[in-house]
């Protein structure tokens, strides 16, 4: 075998060796466009030892997106240079008597970007080696491709959170004093009402504070969520018998069932022994939950409230005469803003359940949904300590 036919032989095997690294590293993951584009000029330098090397991507209308530099290349020269060939002549393009070559990105038929040799040491190129060099610009390039997309998709992510966030802060912000201007009058008509005052008079008073009341809490969920997302809330925790704290529950939601028509049961064991939670918070939990039964339920329905007692734990359930949850949607439903058929005109913003799992869980609790095909059972489990005391504890 000659020397040559050697030399060649070797030469294709290293070709084929360098391109299944290629591959490799293309799949493994990164930070960033630039740092993909890092680490092929760092495979490719040893292929075809310049004394330049650069990767830029670019945007639609030809300005330089992201760019990583090797070696005795400036940006200046990239942007007087090169890069205007290419981009005029969407392909390859060959300079200083094929010392120099650009070569472009591509991804799925468009040009996204390039890379760039000068003063390579194995030039003039050949067309073997532009073809191998034009095949890792492609896979190099739906590599890129497939980034920028996933970075577009998190930064527009992010702008919603931000968006949501500011919403948040400025709902918050601008209807809390007047909220409490509207709670306080109708506070002040209830002790200017006598009992002569025609009763009708009263009831709308009374219906008018609880819906006060009802908003309140809406827009403090509206900001305890974000507070439990970020882990800024603070518990205080504190021994209290469950069934005082269903009692406060029940002072609150008992009208609000009355005025929909519907049957209120609890039943809660009188055993249990106290749980070392947050009352305010559990107690807003308890409330979500069952004005999530009464909002779903038809009149003339019952909401069926039980506390149990199974083993070490202890069992909150609420269940209700409503539609039920289908079973794809039992996670969802404890999503941020998620609401099940918007459509329906009820009201609401999608935060009531998504405040009851993150409060549980920052007690180290869960909940969940239960029944069979559409759910109506809604549990919250608690866990006995040794100290003969319940608090929320995590399931296994």
């Amino acid at each position: 075998m000659s020397q040559t036919m050697v030399e060649n032989k070797e030469a294709k095997v290293s070709m084929l060796d360098w391109q299944l690294r290629l591959a490799l590293m293309l799949h493994e993951p990164h930070d960033s466009v630039r740092e993909l584009l890092r680490s092929s000029l760092a495979l490719l330098v040893n292929v075809y030892f310049p004394s330049g090397m650069y990767a830029a991507t670019f945007d639609h209308d030809g300005n330089l997106r992201d760019i990583c530099l090797v070696g005795d290349v400036n940006e200046t020269d990239i942007r007087r240079g090169l890069l205007d060939a290419l981009v005029q002549a969407d392909r390859t393009v060959t300079t200083a008597g094929g010392r120099n070559v650009a070569v472009p990105l591509r991804a799925r038929d468009q040009v996204i970007g390039i890379i760039a040799l000068t003063g390579s040491k194995r030039a003039p190129f050949d067309k073997a080696m532009l073809f191998d060099l034009e095949a890792a610009a492609q896979l190099i390039g739906s590599a890129a491709a497939a980034m920028i997309r996933q970075e577009k998709a998190q930064n527009e992510q992010n702008r919603q959170a931000q968006l949501q966030h500011d919403l948040t802060a400025m709902t918050y912000h601008d209807l809390r004093a007047p909220l409490q201007n509207v709670q306080t009058s109708f506070a002040a008509i209830e002790r200017l009402l006598n009992p002569s005052t025609d009763e009708r008079v009263s009831e709308l008073a009374q219906a008018g504070a609880r819906s006060a009341r009802q908003i309140g809490r809406m827009i403090r969920s509206l900001l305890d969520v974000e507070r439990l997302e970020n882990g800024s809330i603070h518990l205080h925790p504190q021994s209290i018998p469950l069934a005082e704290v269903m009692q406060d529950v029940i002072e609150i939601v008992a009208p609000l069932a009355a005025d929909a028509d519907h049957r209120l049961q609890v039943e809660i064991d009188p055993t249990m022994p106290a749980v070392m939670v947050d009352s305010n918070l559990i107690e807003r939990v308890l409330v979500n939950l069952i004005e999530n039964g009464i909002k779903y339920t038809p009149s003339g329905g019952s909401i069926h409230v039980t506390g149990t007692r199974k083993g070490n734990s202890a069992y909150i359930s609420v269940i209700d005469d409503g539609p039920g949850i289908p079973y794809n949607l039992r996670e969802a439903i404890f999503d941020k803003f998620y609401r099940i058929n918007s459509t329906s005109g009820r009201d609401g913003l999608g935060l009531g359940l998504a405040f009851c799992r993150l409060a549980i869980e920052a007690h180290g609790g869960r909940i969940w949904v239960e029944g069979e095909d559409m759910a109506r059972i809604l549990y919250l489990r608690c866990r006995w300590t040794h100290h003969r005391r319940y608090r929320l504890g995590k399931t296994h």
